[in-house]
């Protein structure tokens, strides 16, 4: 077994971090990074015609993050009740089961011009019922944070849902997508704040909207069984997880349709994740876990690296303790004053036009996102006892390139040592984004400045 150290990036001689990667360990395959598209319809319209293709190209092509999987937010006829008017989702029913997708337009073209950019990875999600199928009349949530679908109203929301994303992948010409009918159960919508759609379930109610979708699917007999895979539960946490997924995959029909579990990184830190983890090991071995969303929950306004380096921390942590298959990330864009956006379109400090602004964020998330694409398999990588680095890897389908990103959320600079484990592969280039840098070309050493993340590019040299 070849041991060689990374070219270009040795430090002998000097006191430094080692890490050493082993091509030969691989670990979980990788399926893609992604952004929501939530919200937007409501104010994107308003950008001018150049900022949003720039915004859309920032997100979905080389010259950004260039991910590759979009989430886009089924339409469940918000009403007043939702007291953030931009965060309201249209009414496409113009009866019950009887359509109208253009009530939807806006969404309908972002997703459209989404899809242009050669994404093809579309998970369509439902925040709640639509309004006429829950027990309040309202979609931001139940009485006193409780239970708000309808009772027996889960084959007709099954029906809905199935419909419309049916629709869109025609209108659109996607032959497969992803459907998650249900939205962070676990949180009891609507008990103190209405500033959105959602919807609290049980952990027995998750499962029989899953076996309603999963029926709704097979009794079509025209294929959708195929075409549309079902994702539960996107979990609210790591920790609120394994009461529901009991549950859930206690169904054994359902277990074997559903191509994964979504769980979102809020309110979890590692230990948390471990703990997770070592439950679905002993419980659910062998069933994908997607990390489907997250932002740091913070407000104020933070483009800069403090926030950046939250998510890359988050990003380590779930692709090494979660053992993750996908990464992604809450807002693409954003318009307000909060640490969930990619982008942000906001007001100049001076005038009120409104300017589009990238953040640390976009571009440490494009250190993964840009070079690790879907296919590729995550191996082992790990660093020396006490050292501060947090570094990963990722071995191409062929096994002739490798990418290492390693982050240093110190302030000081880290120099590392560095080796690899069966394999000779050759350095070829290196990306940074820290204070001065958005994930760009640097020369090729092995000594990271404080607060940066840098991406290295290696061939297989045999």
């Amino acid at each position: 077994m070849a041991v060689l150290a990374l070219t270009g990036m040795s430090t002998a001689g000097e006191k430094n971090a080692p890490v050493t990667v082993d091509v030969t360990d691989r670990l979980q395959a990788v399926s893609g990074f992604g952004a929501s598209g939530a919200w937007w319809h409501t104010w994107f319209h308003q950008m001018k015609p150049g900022e949003q293709e720039r915004a859309l190209d920032l997100l979905f092509t080389e010259r950004g993050a260039a991910l590759t999987i979009f989430r886009y937010n089924l339409p469940s006829a918000s009403g007043e009740d939702v007291t953030r008017s931009d965060r309201r989702t249209a009414d496409v029913e113009t009866g019950p089961f009887r359509y109208d997708l253009e009530r939807d337009g806006r969404n309908l073209e972002i997703l459209e011009r989404v899809i242009d950019r050669g994404v093809d990875d579309v998970v369509f999600f439902s925040n709640s019922p639509p309004r006429r199928l829950t027990r309040t009349g309202m979609t931001s949530g139940g009485e006193r944070g409780g239970v708000n679908l309808a009772s027996g109203a889960e084959a007709d929301l099954a029906r809905y849902l199935v419909d419309v994303t049916d629709r869109l992948m025609k209108r659109t010409g996607l032959e497969r997508a992803r459907l998650s009918p249900v939205n962070e159960p676990q949180w009891r919508w609507g008990e103190e704040r209405r500033h959105q759609d959602g919807c609290h379930y049980r952990p027995e109610g998750v499962a029989a909207v899953g076996r309603a979708v999963l029926d709704e699917l097979e009794k079509r007999g025209d294929g959708l069984a195929g075409e549309i895979e079902i994702e539960l539960f996107d979990s609210g946490s790591w920790e609120a997880t394994p009461r529901y997924a009991e549950v859930v995959w206690a169904d054994e029909g359902l277990a074997a349709a559903v191509v994964s579990i979504a769980i979102h990184s809020y309110w979890s830190d590692a230990r948390k994740k471990r703990e997770a983890r070592a439950w679905l090991d002993r419980h659910l071995p062998g069933v994908p876990v997607r990390m489907t969303e997250y932002c740091e929950m913070r407000g104020g306004h933070d483009p800069g690296m403090r926030s950046a380096l939250d998510l890359a921390r988050t990003i380590h942590e779930d692709f090494t303790i979660g053992r993750v298959i996908e990464w992604t990330w809450w807002l693409g864009l954003s318009r307000g004053r909060y640490c969930d956006g990619l982008l942000h379109y906001l007001p100049e400090r001076r005038g009120g036009e409104r300017v589009l602004e990238t953040t640390k964020r976009l571009w440490v998330l494009a250190n993964w996102s840009r070079f690790v694409r879907p296919g590729w398999t995550r191996v082992s990588c790990e660093a020396g006892d006490g050292s501060p680095l947090q570094p990963t890897a990722f071995l191409s389908p062929d096994g002739t390139r490798l990418v290492c990103v390693l982050v240093n959320p110190q302030p000081e600079e880290v120099a590392f040592s560095s080796r690899i484990v069966g394999g000779t592969f050759s350095t070829t280039a290196a990306w940074r984004t820290s204070e001065g840098h958005d994930l760009a070309r640097v020369p090729v050493t092995a000594v990271l400045p404080g607060r940066s993340v840098t991406t290295f590019e290696l061939e297989r040299a045999e």
